[in-house]
Parts: structure tokens; C-alpha cells; sequence
């Protein structure tokens, strides 16, 4: 047998291909590494998996300890293991064609079955080779120290002798179902190899065939006079018995069910930070063990069909929904991640939101790193309420959290869908809600980001709280799907929070969003112009300072911020653009120069004034608040503070009052 009939996925035939090892693919034990943290769930491609089924287990060994993945000790260990089982598999297998034909089993079943629980028993053993001590034990409040390892061994016990009650009930006792309870006995009670393959074997040999036929109800043997009393005796007395036993075992088991069972196989893979593709293994493993039992007395009646059919889709259903959890949980994407952090670190000033949005992530991060161990994540929601005037870079933050969580696993596409009341809120009498669903089903899977969202609560007759209403129950029926991002002035947003409390409960996270100092919109002009290629002139830097510093001391609550920024700087080039067609033949240079005429400004005169009294500028470390002097020439951007020893931005400095 190399490979599976039931095998009906591509990775289900990668991990269970027998072709090269009889007990455990290489794609199955490639799967155990030493690295810790997320190294250690990471999964491998199908193409890696293949690959490492043609490989020997030496092989394998070679490349593992290469890449540092296991040691030398543990690449011996291994061998040593993999000998020991393959030798008792060879002794079985050797044995088994007996077996069958003094039980009656069915030969290929037989084989399955015992592959299964050969496979299961050799897994754990490399587990224990390779996977640090640290991660197999628990600590638990009331508890004291679990045995990781040992709670797997024992989960799967139960797994297991659930599904075989099932195929074998307790008034169909007979010679095949007592073989099938010796093998589930051998196998997962015994401690070595070479005790589990005797203990398979057991009694069931030739010269005693005849009389363990006495355990079938229908066969009736002779009875021979003067006979002492021997093991065989022994064992068939206490068949029925063993057999009861294991059913009065089996039924909490039974009770308590199989898919729920191996949701906690699922759980304790993950604490033990296993790959993911490890419980594939396992959901295959149990589906075999299951076909085996089945069809072990060469029949495979109309019940066992239903029930294997049931086992299946439970199975499969369970580990494809923990596969979706675990693809936006436990693997990070470390370097995207540090990448988008790296984006927002340069954004201009707004050190209150980095550290706000960092902390988020901080956050996310913990969550995914709880589910990846196997712990409950803590309760918590992403959906945030940005407050703040136009142009203070809400809309930006929205994109890169987006980015942040897709590189986190928690948003499985991270994309930021813009909308306003005009988006959601419709002229007529039930309009509002198809158009409010259309909106968030474009959202699923990302950000749905709300401008001005105050705007939805506009009185008892407005159709804006049937879109509120809307959006909460997609909120809460899309919590694993959506994100809601709502943002507006600050006073106006409190007040429309206020207005109905499932939107308080649900938006538990605040980011405010000040507007920016004089020195930050100077700042951000600059960048602008550096990105199409210009260059200001010191003259026009130093009325810039005076222009924004002028606007941002008459601000009200509907400052613009980084608008006004562009707006200025749509201005500045459009009286370049004149200016230059007056001439006949503009240079290079010039194209590329933005004088200090083609700013105007409210702030010409107190500029003039400023100049005339030669007051000048200072700037701030922002670190160590120690104080120099700034010019409008300065041709650096960045100052190391004598102070402190940090840098600090020298771009633009403030006036003296």
C-alpha cells in the first residue's frame, strides 16, 4: 500500500504517500522542526512536501541539520527511532497475513488500521525528539503540570476507541471484533515497538485457530476431554470481558463526541506550536484508522458507510474552519509587518497616533501569538474611532492599519473602502439598507472606513439610522470578517456615539488626530515639493514658516491641515507656471526653482516686519527640548543635539515671540 484510496485532497496524498516510508511520509516528519516562535508553525509548500518524500530519512537528517533545524543529537535520535519502529512494522508485517487468516480480518484493513496507529505512535516519538521540553508541558490554574504529549497520546486514544464502538458494537462480539480490540490495546497501550507488534500478533496463530473460533457465536468447538487449562483458555474467558470493558470505556468518549475530540487534538497541536499542515496529518490519520475498523470484517455495512461519511465531513469541516482562524492567526508576516511600521514612522509629526497605532499592533499581534499556542484569544474588538479636523491624515492611518492587519494574519485582504453618508444613506424609503449591505460587502475581509460618520444621525426621520442599524448587525455578524473605522471632528463624533449604545460598546478604541504645528505643514510642503522634483528658494522656506504660522494661530475647528498644505502648493506652482511664461527660454534649473513671489500670503507684512527687526529663528530638539538656532539656508534637515546626543529634525524652526 502506498498511498491512500480515501485520499482526497492533494495534501491528504502528499502526507499519507507510503511510497518511500512505510510508516511516515518525509513530507510528515519534515514537518518537525526546532526552530522556535513563528519559524515553528510555519507551513512548507506542497512542492517542498513532495520533495521531501523522496528523500530517505537520511537524507532528510542531512538537510535538516544543515539548515539548523535539528541538531546532530536529534538526527541520530530520530534514526535510532525510526529503526526500532520500522524493525517491529517489518515483524508485523511478516506476521499479519497469520493474523488475518486465524481472525478472519480483513488483510488490507488490517494493514491500514495498523499503520495508522504504527504512524500516530511514531509521530509522537519524534515530537518528543524534536519539539523543546519548554513547549510540551503546561502549567494550569488547579491543575499543576500537563503533559502536553501525554494529553495528545491520551485524546487520540479516545478519538480512536470512539470510532471503533462505533464499528463494532457491544452485542456483535465475534473472533474479528476481538482482533480488532487486541490491536487498538497493543498499539496504544503498550510502550515499545516490538511490544506493540507482539501484542498484535498475540494468540492469533495457526495452531490455535480451531479454538479461538469459539469467540464466533455460530461455531461450535469440539470439547476435549482431560484437557488442562492453558493461556488460550485464559484468553478466551476473558475476551468478552476485555471487550465490555473497552465499550464501558469507550462511552464518555462516544458521549462527548469525535469532532470535539479532535478540536482538542487541534488545540494541543497548536499549543506544542506544531505547522498547521500537522493537523491535515491527523484528520487523514483518523479517517484511515476509521476506514480500517470498518472494513476489518471484510464488509462495510450501510451504517458504517453513513457514519465514515459523517466522520469525514465533521473532520475535514472542523480543520478547514481552524485552518481559516490559523491563516490570519498564528504565522506573521515579520518582515511586511516591520515594513508598514516603517511607513508610518515616516509620516510627518502625529507622535500621538504612531504610538496609539503601534499599540494596536502591539495588540494584534499578542492575539494571534495566544491562538497560535492554543490559548483563547482575550475579548476584544479592532473597530476604532478616529476624531480629528480634515487633513490630519485620518485617511492615511486607515490604509496603513489595513496593511498592518492583513501582514498579521487578521484581515485576510487588508484593503480600505472610503464611504461617507452620501455611500450608505439613500432618498427613499428602503433603499438604505441594500445600499448600506452593497457597501460592506465590498468591505469584507478589510477596513471600512466612515468620513464625517456623525452625519448618519440626523433625527428620528432620517434615514441615516437605518444604515447605523444595518451596520451594526453586519458588525457583529462579519466579526472575524470586518473592521469599521469611523471618523469626524472630535465633538461631533462623541455626540453621535452617545446617540445609541451599540456603537459606544463596539468602537472601545480612540485615536485623536491634532492638527499639525507650523514647522510640520512647512514640513510636509517641503515633501511635497521634493516628490515632484522642486526645490524652494530660502526666501519662499521662510515665508512658508510665516504663511502656516500665521494660519495656524487664526485656526478654527475646519483647519485643513495637510489640504490646506496642498492647496498652498497647487497655488505656489500655478504662479510659477506664470511666471516662467513670461520668459522666452526658462533653464533647467529654473523649471525646477520655487521663488518666494510665488507664494502670496496673508503674512507678507508681518514677514517684512519680522525681517526688518532681525529677530530669527531657534529650533527644538524634540527629545531633550534643548534650543539652537535655525536660518532659512540651512541646507541640512537633521541636527544631532549636543545635549542628548540624539537626532533631531532641523528642517524648518519657529519665530522668537
Amino acid at each position: 500500500m502506498t498511498k491512500s484510496a480515501d485520499s482526497e485532497f492533494p495534501l491528504h496524498e502528499i502526507l499519507g504517500d507510503f511510497s518511500n516510508h512505510p510508516l511516515l511520509s518525509g513530507a510528515v516528519m519534515s514537518l518537525l522542526r526546532t526552530q522556535p516562535g513563528p519559524g515553528a508553525v510555519a507551513e512548507l509548500a506542497e512542492s517542498e512536501l513532495k520533495k521531501f518524500n523522496r528523500l530517505s530519512t537520511l537524507e532528510l537528517a542531512e538537510q535538516y541539520q544543515e539548515r539548523s533545524l535539528w541538531s546532530e543529537t536529534q538526527a541520530t535520535e530520530i534514526l535510532k527511532t525510526e529503526t526500532s519502529f520500522l524493525n517491529a512494522w517489518r515483524q508485523l508485517c511478516g506476521r499479519l497475513p497469520e493474523v488475518c487468516r486465524v481472525t478472519g480480518a480483513d488483510s488490507a484493513s488490517a494493514e491500514r488500521l495498523l499503520r495508522g496507529f504504527f504512524g500516530f505512535r511514531f509521530f509522537v516519538e519524534l515530537v518528543e525528539i524534536v519539539v523543546p521540553s519548554r513547549r510540551t508541558f503546561e502549567k494550569r490554574e488547579g491543575e499543576g503540570t500537563r503533559d502536553l504529549l501525554g494529553d495528545l497520546e491520551e485524546v487520540f486514544r479516545q478519538t480512536t476507541l470512539a470510532c471503533w464502538s462505533v464499528f463494532f458494537p457491544r452485542a456483535n462480539f465475534n473472533l474479528v471484533a476481538d482482533a480488532s480490540a487486541q490491536f487498538w490495546l497493543a498499539c496504544l497501550c503498550s510502550t515499545r515497538p516490538s511490544e506493540m507488534a507482539g501484542g498484535c500478533v498475540s494468540l492469533f496463530q495457526s495452531p490455535q485457530s480451531d479454538r479461538l473460533r469459539v469467540l464466533n457465536e455460530s461455531y461450535d468447538v469440539p470439547r476435549k476431554e482431560l484437557r488442562m487449562k492453558d493461556a488460550v483458555d485464559e484468553y478466551i474467558e476473558k475476551a468478552p470481558e476485555k471487550y465490555a470493558g473497552l465499550h464501558r470505556t469507550a462511552e464518555p468518549s462516544l458521549r462527548k463526541g469525535v469532532e470535539v475530540l479532535f478540536g482538542e487534538m487541534i488545540r494541543i497541536c497548536g499549543k506544542l506550536e506544531l505547522p498547521f499542515q500537522s493537523v491535515y496529518f491527523f484528520e487523514f490519520l483518523i479517517a484511515e484508522i476509521a476506514q480500517g475498523f470498518a472494513a476489518l470484517d471484510s464488509s462495510v455495512s450501510a451504517k458504517d458507510s453513513r457514519f465514515l461519511e459523517f466522520l469525514r465531513h465533521e473532520l475535514r469541516e472542523l480543520t478547514r474552519q481552524e485552518a481559516m482562524a490559523f491563516s490570519r492567526a498564528p504565522v506573521t508576516d515579520h518582515e511586511r509587518l516591520e515594513e508598514v511600521l516603517g511607513e508610518l514612522e515616516m509620516l510627518i509629526g502625529m507622535a500621538g497616533v504612531k504610538d496609539k497605532v503601534r499599540e494596536i499592533a502591539d495588540f494584534a499581534h499578542l492575539q494571534q501569538l495566544r491562538v497560535r499556542r492554543g490559548l483563547a484569544p482575550l475579548p476584544a474588538s479592532y473597530h476604532t474611532v478616529f476624531t480629528g479636523n480634515p487633513g490630519t491624515g485620518k485617511t492615511t492611518v486607515a490604509r496603513l492599519m489595513g496593511r498592518i492587519y492583513k501582514s498579521l494574519g487578521i484581515l485576510k485582504k487588508g484593503h480600505v473602502v472610503e464611504c461617507d453618508r452620501a455611500s450608505l444613506v439613500a432618498e427613499y424609503v428602503g433603499q438604505t439598507a441594500p445600499k448600506t449591505h452593497a457597501i460592506i460587502e465590498s468591505a469584507l475581509d478589510g477596513i471600512l472606513f466612515i468620513d464625517e460618520a456623525y452625519t448618519l444621525a440626523g433625527g428620528d426621520r432620517d434615514f441615516g439610522q437605518e444604515a447605523i442599524d444595518t451596520l451594526l448587525k453586519r458588525m457583529e455578524d462579519h466579526r472575524d470578517k470586518l473592521i469599521v473605522i469611523v471618523a469626524g471632528y472630535p465633538e461631533p463624533m462623541e455626540r453621535f456615539l452617545k446617540t445609541n449604545p451599540g456603537l459606544d460598546s463596539r468602537f472601545n478604541r480612540r485615536i485623536d488626530f491634532p492638527d499639525y504645528t507650523p514647522q510640520q505643514l512647512c514640513r510636509i510642503f517641503s515633501s511635497i515639493c521634493r516628490h515632484h522634483g522642486l526645490d524652494p528658494a530660502s526666501g519662499l522656506r521662510e515665508k512658508v514658516l510665516h504663511h502656516f504660522t500665521s494660519l495656524y494661530h487664526e485656526r478654527d475647528d475646519r483647519f485643513g491641515n495637510a489640504r490646506l498644505v496642498r492647496n498652498c502648493f497647487e497655488g505656489v506652482i500655478n504662479r510659477q507656471a506664470g511666471r516662467l511664461m513670461r520668459e522666452s527660454d526658462p533653464s533647467d534649473i529654473a523649471l525646477s526653482r520655487l521663488e518666494e513671489g510665488d507664494l502670496q500670503s496673508p503674512a507678507e507684512c508681518s514677514l517684512t516686519e519680522y525681517r526688518n527687526a532681525k529677530r530669527g529663528y531657534v529650533i527644538f530638539c524634540e527629545h531633550c527640548g534643548d534650543k539652537y538656532q535655525w536660518s532659512p539656508d540651512m541646507e541640512f534637515t537633521t541636527g544631532r543635539c549636543d545635549h542628548c546626543d540624539r537626532d533631531y529634525n532641523a528642517e524648518y524652526g519657529e519665530l522668537l515671540s
